[in-house]
């Protein structure tokens, strides 16, 4: 996705996020939300003697529509570029 939207290469993970949020892609509330979502993957992975189930829980079942809201941020993008090239493709 980086690569065909041309955003360059990110120095990191949270860099990604802040070349979609640059070009209008995602959000500066998204970009910020899915930071944070990577922080908290990082501590279920890396750590997860310490997670609190309780909270993963209640992530799991109030958060999971974050998922779904990125998801069309990603696909309106995709639907505009596909249908640019398709008006330039027809000149």
């Amino acid at each position: 996705m980086v690569s065909g939207l041309r955003l360059g290469l990110p120095a990191d993970e949270n860099d990604l996020f802040v070349k979609l949020r640059k070009k209008g892609i995602i959000s500066a509330a998204m970009s910020s939300l899915l930071s944070q979502m990577r922080g908290f993957r990082n501590v279920l992975v890396h750590e997860y003697a310490l997670v609190d189930d309780e909270i993963v829980f209640k992530y799991v079942k109030t958060r999971l529509a974050d998922f779904d809201n990125f998801k069309k941020s990603i696909q309106k993008v995709l639907k505009n570029q596909n249908k640019r090239k398709k008006e330039n493709s027809g000149k």
